[in-house]
């Protein structure tokens, strides 16, 4: 910057009045005036000049009387630089005598110097200050000497403060690193320019941000937040220029990684899970993965990839995806997402030890499970299902009265899936009192054999037993022997070798344990033809019939059965035979060969070595196969229903003659 001063901005004029020859003489107000002032100069002249004197005013070669006023004496001159080193003169003249001259020679000498620097000094009228800088500002004395006639100076001086104008200047800012969310304070400083001046922020990228003062305040930041902001100092010069600096600085606002939401993963039992967490870099943009479980502080896997390789069901859990980067500060950015592992398995059925309860006391079958998802249980009997549950942890089976019968091996079907369906045996034994199968056993025997029968009694535990007289003396000829078939079943068989006629009789056989005591009838009687079948059924089809019977005592000796068919139509008969399976079954057999609508009558006789046994007989249609006139049914109906009666006389007779037989023992 280049600053000109002449003076301040004036031109000094000094005259050095020198005496006039004679008489005649210059006055002046002050030795100097100021540029563009106005100046008064007065010729002096003796007063006892007669006539007055004619004055003319001379600057150089140039006439200037032009400019007086009426007053011819003095003239009033205006200060211009360029007059500088020129000659005033006043001339003065009366009655013609020769011409009186007052000079003054406007020679002067101009220079500069500061107030506070005695070192400093420019000579000549004009201060030139090239590139001036803020420590050039200070009061200039602009000092004018000329010199006079006698060797003395004229001295005249004005001072000038020269005000640098500058704008202030900043320190330099350094990038802020700051974490998300935290609170951030940048204050710049400046040197202070002249004059004072006003602080404000913005930023690069936002034209619409503005704060004023030194110091910005980001509270709460977040990642948008980053960026460079630049602080701005101003002051205002007096020449209505501004003066201005500035300087940026980065905001650099750190976060973590971001990870997305992970979803469940299910697999299966001894399975390979491979799964890969996507993490986005944050800001260090450097970023770390590796996995934790939650529920196993030694478990980490480093890597954005979870191998878990023949995966078991204690691999089951929350495991943790965690990504991390390092702040400058020494801090860790860091996210997580849990991340279910779901491992899918065939269910385990728990094992117990059997369980035991009293007769008529309550029980519930328990038995944990384990599996995932969830299992289906089901309680058979054999193949008969009991109880089914649905989705459970624990299967149970409540048994509110239990008896004797309920003493077995239960089974548990298990199933949820995955794998195959687990079953399981769960076994229940009922302490009970001894429950035979039959209350009453009828034996018939003959002179020439042995008494030997057998039975079969439930029990737990095992029960003691003892054949009786009716009269309650013990019998030591029959020797009982008892057999284990399954835990609370036994087979009773007794036996005496040789028979009496005093054998026969009525005996009682006891069987007790520390539930109870339970006694059997065992009539022991000649043997003689069978009892006569009983509960029979027929059901009748279309050229066929379904007979069914219960057994009865076969006499002692071995029976067979015989369904007699008779038809109610033409008097023919079918035999049909069968083995016997036992006292108290049901026995069932088809008879074919029948013709559609046409009545039968049904027989069931029972016969062994003494003699035959015949049941009652049962009619039956069977179904028809076509229809037919009604006259034609009515007649063979009313035919086919005489034909049977006559039959059925028949048979009675033939039958009641045929297996009529007399017993007799030990003749």
């Amino acid at each position: 910057m280049r600053r000109t001063n002449v003076c301040d901005g004036f031109q000094a004029f000094v005259w050095n009045a020198m005496a006039a020859l004679c008489f005649i003489g210059f006055q002046s107000t002050c030795g100097m005036t100021a540029e563009g002032n106005r100046e008064k100069v007065r010729c002096v002249v003796n007063s006892n000049a007669v006539p007055a004197p004619t004055i003319t005013w001379y600057l150089g070669s140039r006439d200037i009387t032009s400019k007086v006023g009426t007053d011819t004496t003095s003239i009033t001159l205006t200060g211009n630089r360029t007059d500088n080193t020129k000659t005033l003169e006043c001339r003065a003249t009366n009655n013609n005598r020769p011409l009186m001259t007052a000079s003054l020679t406007l020679n002067v000498e101009f220079y500069w110097t500061k107030v506070d620097n005695s070192g400093f000094r420019q000579n000549g009228a004009t201060l030139r200050l090239l590139n001036i800088q803020r420590n050039s500002s200070g009061t200039y004395r602009c000092t004018a000497e000329n010199n006079y006639s006698n060797g003395e100076k004229g001295t005249a001086s004005q001072s000038v403060v020269v005000n640098v104008l500058y704008p202030p200047t900043f320190d330099t800012l350094s990038q802020r690193d700051v974490i998300e969310e935290r609170n951030i304070s940048i204050t710049c400083t400046a040197t202070p320019g002249n004059p004072s001046f006003t602080f404000w922020w913005t930023k690069v990228d936002n034209p619409g941000f503005i704060e004023n003062g030194a110091t910005i305040q980001l509270s709460n930041i977040q990642r948008n937040n980053s960026g460079t902001y630049r602080c701005t100092a101003e002051n205002n010069y007096s020449n209505g220029k501004k003066g201005t600096d500035s300087q940026l600085t980065v905001v650099n606002v750190q976060y973590p990684p971001t990870i997305k939401t992970l979803s469940q993963q299910n697999i299966v039992e001894r399975g390979h899970l491979s799964f890969t967490c996507k993490a986005i870099p944050g800001n260090p943009s450097s970023t770390t993965v590796y996995w934790t479980k939650v529920d196993n502080s030694g478990f980490r896997q480093n890597g954005a990839t979870l191998e878990l390789y023949n995966i078991q069901r204690n691999s089951y859990g929350t495991y943790r995806c965690t990504a991390e980067n390092n702040y400058s500060n020494g801090e860790k950015g860091t996210v997580s997402q849990p991340m279910v592992v779901n491992v899918l398995y065939q269910p385990t059925i728990e094992k117990r030890s059997l369980q035991i309860v009293n007769e008529s006391e309550e029980i519930t079958l328990i038995r944990d499970i384990g599996s995932n998802p969830l299992s289906n249980a089901s309680w058979y009997d054999g193949k008969q299902m009991l109880k089914t549950e649905i989705s459970v942890k624990t299967a149970t089976l409540t048994i509110e009265n239990t008896m004797c019968t309920d003493t077995k091996n239960y089974t548990l079907v298990v199933s949820n899936g995955i794998g195959n369906t687990v079953t399981a045996m769960v076994d229940l034994i009922v302490n009970c009192k001894p429950m035979p199968d039959t209350m009453y056993i009828i034996l018939g025997v003959t002179c020439t054999t042995r008494i030997e029968f057998s039975t079969t009694l439930m029990a737990y535990p095992e029960p003691f037993l003892e054949l009786q007289y009716e009269n309650g003396t013990k019998n030591d000829q029959m020797k009982i022997n008892i057999t284990e078939i399954k835990v609370n079943n036994f087979s009773i068989r007794i036996r005496q070798d040789g028979f009496e006629e005093n054998n026969f009789g009525v005996y009682h056989l006891r069987a007790s344990n520390n539930f109870g005591e339970t006694t059997v009838i065992v009539n022991v009687i000649k043997q003689r033809k069978p009892d006569i079948p009983r509960n029979i059924t027929v059901t009748c089809k279309v050229t066929g019939a379904i007979v069914q019977w219960i057994s009865s005592f076969n006499g002692g000796s071995t029976q067979n059965f015989t369904v007699i068919t008779l038809s109610g139509q033409d008097g023919t008969s079918i035999y049909l035979g069968l083995n016997d399976k036992g006292e108290n079954e049901i026995h069932v057999t088809y008879q074919g060969n029948l013709k559609p609508s046409v009545t039968y009558c049904f027989f069931v006789s029972a016969k062994n070595s003494h003699g035959s046994s015949l049941s009652k007989a049962i009619s039956c249609t069977t179904v028809k196969e076509t229809t037919s006139s009604l006259t034609g049914v009515f007649a063979g109906g009313v035919v086919g229903a005489l034909v049977l009666v006559t039959i059925i006389l028949i048979l009675v007779f033939f039958v009641h003659r045929r297996y009529t037989f007399m017993y007799k023992c030990c003749e």
